[in-house]
């Protein structure tokens, strides 16, 4: 089973019970992310589904919405419906950071010319970090375009949306009925803190100088070149099992920025943010035309 269908049951992706307690969901799903996570050697697939169970099964609320309408499934094969339509993305997720790797990889071998696989484990290893870097980077925000991708047909999403006369990027840019969200994909390791309106991240290996100022005045840039602003920037972190991760608010005033695990960035986007009316479909339709005219795709220079 590599996808979600109408007869993917999230408890048995789980691996548990329907009758399973909240926090026997919580520890299966912690353990199986060790196994399945694709840093760890396991599937992307199997990863994808592990997120989307979770999705459905990790909140109280949606939980008792997906009990109520009963695991698909158990339903007769002839009553299957196809799946529905999924969200529409362009460009390519986490391609401005494979060619940077791929250029860096050319640079420290002296070769005009790639070797067959320069993905290997043997050649990634031999890098300096700050190549490593890049692919980790573009490998995060696959993940991250790949939670996206799982979103339904009211969202649009752009991967490596150019900050246009800068040089700088907006990972993912993501328009759907809870507003215009920047989101930005880290390869940071914990701790991450929030202090003072932004963030402190010093692992001794990585050190990033107030992330959340940079991230600002990166959109700010944005949305003055394409004439809408962002409803909130999302910073997106890598699920670690073995801390317990919530949605943090870092900064609520003007735009919001919001600290989430990438296992619970699907429902932030899908809620939006608490007393914010959802946008209606004609304007949802404007600002997507508008979008498509005007984003264009981070490029290598």
């Amino acid at each position: 089973m590599s996808e979600w269908s109408p007869y993917t049951d999230a408890y048995a992706v789980l691996g548990v019970p329907a009758s399973a307690s909240q926090d026997e969901l919580r520890r299966a799903y912690r353990l199986l992310l060790r196994t399945t996570h694709p840093d760890m050697g396991g599937e992307t697939a199997r990863f994808q589904l592990l997120l989307l169970a979770w999705e459905r099964l990790g909140e109280p609320e949606r939980r008792t919405r997906y009990d109520r309408a009963g695991p698909a499934s158990r339903a007769p094969r002839h009553a299957a419906s196809p799946p529905p339509p999924r969200a529409h993305g362009y460009g390519r997720p986490g391609g401005f950071a494979r060619e940077q790797y791929l250029a860096g990889v050319r640079r420290r071998l002296g070769v005009p010319a790639l070797p067959p696989n320069p993905y290997s484990r043997e050649i990634a290893r031999a890098m300096p970090a700050e190549i490593q870097d890049w692919l980790l980077r573009a490998r995060a925000e696959e993940r991250t375009a790949l939670v996206l991708g799982s979103l339904d047909q009211g969202f649009t999403f752009w991967n490596d949306a150019a900050v246009v006369g800068t040089g700088d990027k907006i990972d993912h840019v993501v328009l759907g009925p809870a507003g215009l969200f920047a989101v930005q994909t880290t390869t940071w390791k914990p701790p991450v803190l929030v202090r003072h309106g932004d963030l402190v991240i010093d692992d001794g290996i990585t050190r990033v100088e107030r992330p959340v100022r940079e991230f600002r005045r990166r959109a700010e840039a944005f949305t003055a070149g394409v004439g809408i602003r962002f409803t909130a920037i999302v910073i997106v972190l890598a699920d670690d099992p073995s801390i317990a991760q919530e949605v943090e608010t870092v900064r609520d005033r003007a735009t919001p920025v919001l600290l989430v695990p990438r296992s619970r960035l699907a429902f932030v986007l899908g809620t939006g943010l608490p007393g914010l009316a959802p946008s209606t479909d004609d304007a949802l339709h404007e600002a997507q035309l508008m979008l498509r005219q005007r984003i264009v795709f981070a490029q290598r220079r």
